[in-house]
């Protein structure tokens, strides 16, 4: 239980994420957290869905990886807008200890951002980003890459058994399979 309910993400996966003493685990559940948290949003506020990604990478999870999506109608099709973003919890600040004036119950550290589109200037923390949102017909083209070393953290990598002809991949987001599918999936 967060904030008083129980949050749930829309998808998410576990890559290698272990139990480790200390971390938190799910309250509801007694297990461990996903690593990876897939959100999308479609009639809540953006306020909303944004609180849900620093939920997501504060403190009180062991989730490290937030990807979210938001789709908003405009009254005809050639006009809805969506977005997309991805952040990871702040590392640092998490090792370096919560500050003792905050509220054991408030929302920290803010995440971290690794990519975003733009957004309209709904998300202060994120800034140079002003120009509007998206239009769901605007092919995207752009792949975004998140190490996997973020993903994974605190877990080490374990060595590859012979040395490897290239490094290990990152996690690569194809923006647009996500712009096709809210084209193709979203309801009249």
């Amino acid at each position: 239980m967060i904030g008083g309910g129980y949050l749930q993400p829309d998808k998410a996966f576990r890559i290698i994420n272990p139990q480790i003493p200390g971390i938190p685990v799910q309250p509801t559940t007694g297990k461990g957290y996903p690593a990876i948290v897939f959100e999308m949003a479609n009639t809540e506020k953006f306020t909303d869905f944004l609180y849900k990604c620093h939920v997501w990478l504060s403190d009180k999870t062991n989730v490290n990886v937030w990807v979210g999506v938001k789709y908003e109608r405009q009254g005809n099709r050639g006009a809805d807008q969506w977005w997309m973003g991805v952040a990871h919890r702040n590392f640092a600040a998490i090792a370096a200890g919560r500050p003792a004036h905050l509220a054991a119950d408030a929302l920290w550290p803010d995440p971290v951002w690794l990519h975003a589109m733009n957004h309209g200037g709904k998300i202060p923390a994120l800034p140079l980003l002003n120009g509007a949102m998206e239009l769901c017909n605007t092919p995207q083209p752009v792949q975004w890459q998140i190490p996997l070393n973020i993903i994974c953290h605190p877990a080490v990598l374990p060595p590859p058994l012979p040395p490897p002809a290239a490094p290990i991949p990152p996690f690569t987001i194809f923006v647009d399979v996500y712009r096709d599918k809210i084209v193709t999936e979203r309801l009249p």
